[in-house]
Order: structure tokens, then sequence, then C-alpha cells
């Protein structure tokens, strides 16, 4: 996860604030604070994958799965 995945998820959140905009103008208060706490959050899990996620990738898995099938191959 790199910052172009962040910055696209960025954009992405922000056309979502917008379209909800439009729709929630006439919607009460509490509703309108709970999308934008839980937009806020999701923020912070995106932010929290682009910068400090080191996790495996789909790779890493096809590796540790066929990786003996091609030691023994091989062997």
């Amino acid at each position: 996860m790199t910052y172009p995945f962040f910055v696209a998820m960025c954009i992405l959140l922000l056309l979502n604030g917008l379209f909800e905009w439009k729709r929630r103008r006439k919607t009460p208060i509490r509703e309108l604070r709970a999308f934008f706490v839980l937009s806020a959050l999701g923020w912070i899990v995106i932010l929290y994958m682009a910068i400090f996620y080191k996790g495996p990738t789909p790779r890493d898995l096809i590796d540790f799965i066929f990786m003996p099938v091609y030691l023994w191959l091989n062997g």
C-alpha cells in the first residue's frame, strides 16, 4: 500500500461525502454526525493501511502454496 493508494482512497472518500451531503441535507443532525464520524474512522484506517501496513501480498500466498511443489519437482 503506497501513497497513490492513499490519494485515491481520499478522493473516493471526498466524492462519497459530496454525494451523501446532497442526499442528506434534510436528515437529522444525529445521522449527519454519525456519517462524519464513520467517514473519519474510515480515513484513519486508510491512513494506517497506506503508511504502516506491511502485510503479506497475494504473491506471498502463491509462493507459500506452490514453493514446496516447486522444490519437490526440482529436488
